[in-house]
């Protein structure tokens, strides 16, 4: 019994000097920090999340608007045909030039092809159903 008498004592010095010896080899500077490194997640409400995509989307149906507002080129009245002339003149159109907008140049796009205007803005003439669908397009601005 002395034996493990003497095990048991000598098992609790060692891990009582490990101990020691252990908290004495660190330092502050090894100690683990609590203080958080990144900035806290702020909690926004539904309505403050809606309120800003309304904003955002709002901005965008301005600059949206704006750009299709833009004027993509002007028609010189003067350089159509005679026959052109005449028929813009039957339709109220007085101006020497037209400007054609880019909301303009997207609808007859969608009505026709793009193709089909690339040719038209080189000078290719218009059958009656493509200028009741550009004088539309025109209308609509």
């Amino acid at each position: 019994m002395d034996k493990t008498l003497l095990i048991v004592i000598a098992a609790i010095v060692v891990v009582f000097v490990g101990f020691i010896a252990y908290t004495s080899m660190t330092t502050d500077e090894e100690v683990v920090s609590v203080v958080p490194t990144s900035t806290p997640v702020t909690s926004s409400t539904t309505a403050e999340i809606e309120a800003q995509w309304q904003r955002d989307r709002d901005e965008q149906v301005m600059r949206d608007e704006a750009a299709a507002k833009t004027v993509a080129f002007k028609i010189d009245v003067t350089k159509l045909p005679e026959a052109q002339r005449l028929t813009l003149k039957t339709m109220g159109v007085t101006s020497t030039s037209i400007d054609i907008t880019n909301a303009m140049v997207a609808c007859a796009e969608a009505d026709l092809s793009s193709a089909r205007v690339v040719e038209i803005k080189g000078g290719a003439s218009l059958s009656v159903s493509e200028g009741i669908k550009f004088v539309s397009c025109y209308n609509a601005k």
